[in-house]
Formats: structure tokens, sequence, C-alpha cells
């Protein structure tokens, strides 16, 4: 199911977090070593200190559902803030014990500095235009205070 979506995802099995992950998943990698057959724990080192509670609230049975998740990763040979929307959901075995979860991710890092991009311009507009009304409302005709 999951290698052959073309939303990111990869399955995280085991207690050793073995990462399985479809090719969707790779922009999400970057130019992190190959991923397949390794530990999540070990991928994603760099940022598990905030990750692995909540993959470990998916290992308890807890699905989770984060939207721009702001991190800290390296994927492309130095230190980069990024942002996601992911939910890692249990997988259970054929005896339905939780082996595993799923990682179903999009990274949202456009999306959110867009955002924050535009809230600066519209405080920076906001400003102008107050700056503006007092410097209009200083002048008028007879260069008197209304």
């Amino acid at each position: 199911m999951a290698l052959s979506s073309s939303f990111p995802q990869a399955v995280i099995w085991g207690p050793d977090l073995i990462t399985i992950h479809n090719d969707a998943f790779l922009p999400i990698l970057g130019e992190k070593p190959l991923a397949i057959g390794r530990s999540f724990a070990d991928i994603w080192s760099e940022a598990w200190d905030q990750i692995g509670p909540i993959a470990t609230q998916a290992y308890q049975g807890r699905p989770t559902f984060i939207e721009d998740f702001p991190l800290v990763i390296n994927r492309h040979g130095y230190d980069e803030q990024a942002y996601f929307t992911f939910c890692y959901s249990p997988l259970r075995d054929d005896k339905g014990n939780i082996a595993g979860m799923i990682d179903t991710v999009v990274e949202t890092t456009d999306t959110v500095l867009g955002a924050e991009r535009l809230r600066q311009s519209e405080v920076r507009f906001r400003a102008f235009t107050t700056a503006t009304s007092d410097v209009i409302y200083q002048m008028s005709a007879d260069s008197k205070e209304m």
C-alpha cells in the first residue's frame, strides 16, 4: 500500500524501527544516505528528540496528526528549518499486536514561510498606511493641524 502511494509514506517496522519508504518520500529525505533498511531513529537523528516521542505514541497505539511541525533537519549537508504536516499511525501484525507505524508526510515549508512573509508584509503595510495618515493629518492646506 505505502510503496504504491503517490503520497510520501514510510513504513517503520519492529523494535529497531526499520524503515521502508516509497519514491514519493525521497524529497523528504533529500541527500540523506540510503534510508531503506535503516532505523528511523538513525535516519532522523538530528530531530529524534522531537519526533521520537511522537513515534513512541504510535507504537503505543495512539495515532497522531500534526500540522506544520517545525524541525531543524540536515538533508542537504547543512541544518535547515523545515515544516511538515504528518500522521504517524500504528501498524499491527497478524496477531493484532502493534509492530510498527506508517508515516504519511508532506513538507509544508514553502506554505509556512509564505504565510510568514505575507504576515510581515501586512505589518509593514499597516505601518506605512498609519505613518502616511499621520503625515497627511499634519499637512493641511493652511499648514495648521486639523
